[in-house]
């Protein structure tokens, strides 16, 4: 009888290397990600909308997000 070789797992999260290295976390850059959904919601809410939004946010998250997002 034949058996499928075990995959290796990667010890942090016992999920198999080749899987893991799949997962988008892998692959995206996280301020680019970021920076599209607010995007996104920027263009669905429009300027005004998105601007009484992002003053509803603590300002020193917006500080943190604006240091985050330099450069795009």
């Amino acid at each position: 009888m034949l058996t499928q070789p075990e995959p290796d797992l990667n010890p942090f999260t016992n999920v198999p290397t080749g899987l893991a290295l799949e997962d988008p976390v892998h692959s995206v850059s996280l301020q680019q990600f970021v920076y599209e959904k607010l995007k996104a919601q920027q263009c669905m809410m429009g300027d005004q909308g998105f601007g009484v939004l992002m003053e509803t946010v603590d300002t020193e998250l917006v500080r943190q997000l604006q240091e985050f997002l330099k450069g795009f």
